[in-house]
């Protein structure tokens, strides 16, 4: 049987409530998406959701975090939750590279936008000629390829025979940030929050990995093993 405390459906609850408003907000609040024809103004808004989900992954894989001293979920539950809400980050990428697709192919122009950085215009102001991130869209789709493969590896029947695969696949991450944040330029309003533990936590591992310790009994065990 499988146990949840109060404070697990209390996270549930709250994360659930929050992503009903960031879609609510997006899509029917924020002015400048809201009056955008609706296969642009949806895409938009699958890519601000995307972004959601990357943020929150990256929450439960600090390992001295407070989600189990505050709210009583176990480390093991939270990786849980990162497996959920890491492919829930790359559907909802795939829905936004799609969408933006759709829109592309209905005007006339997805050849020019999706594969190719020809109208790419690197400048300073609103010049209505192009914009500053355009070359992002090439990179964030070779970048969704990539973690295609990443969450592939991370499978149970992919990860439990190919260790050495899932691990260091899984370090592409650190693409899918920096991409992710050259793409959308405000993300990183989002990712301060789970990054900033993350790399606290991973500080205090290497501090305490490196320290000396003390061998007090050693056993040889079937196998040649000690």
């Amino acid at each position: 049987n499988v146990r949840i405390c109060v404070g697990e459906v209390t996270l549930l609850v709250c994360t659930a409530a929050l992503f009903v408003w960031w879609v609510c907000y997006w899509q029917f609040e924020y002015g400048r998406i809201r009056n955008l024809p609706d296969l642009e103004s949806w895409a938009r808004t699958a890519g601000h959701i995307a972004n959601l989900f990357l943020a929150f992954a990256l929450f439960p894989v600090a390992r001295n975090s407070l989600w189990e001293t505050a709210f009583g979920v176990p480390f093991e539950r939270a990786l849980g939750a990162h497996r959920v809400l890491g492919a829930l980050w790359l559907a909802v990428s795939l829905l936004h590279m799609w969408l933006w697709h759709w829109s592309w192919a209905a005007a006339g122009t997805l050849a020019d936008i999706a594969w190719s950085i020809r109208p790419c215009k690197l400048h300073m102001g609103d010049d209505p000629g192009g914009h500053c991130d355009n070359f992002t869209i090439v990179l964030a789709e070779l970048m969704i390829a990539g973690a295609t493969l990443m969450v592939t590896l991370a499978h149970p029947w992919f990860r439990r025979r190919f260790f050495e695969a899932f691990f260091y696949a899984h370090h592409f991450f650190l693409v899918i940030i920096v991409v992710s944040m050259l793409h959308a330029w405000s993300l990183w309003l989002v990712l301060v929050g789970p990054l900033a533990p993350w790399f606290v936590d991973r500080a205090c591992r290497r501090v305490h990995s490196s320290a000396a310790v003390e061998l007090v009994a050693a056993a040889n065990c079937p196998g040649n093993h000690v």
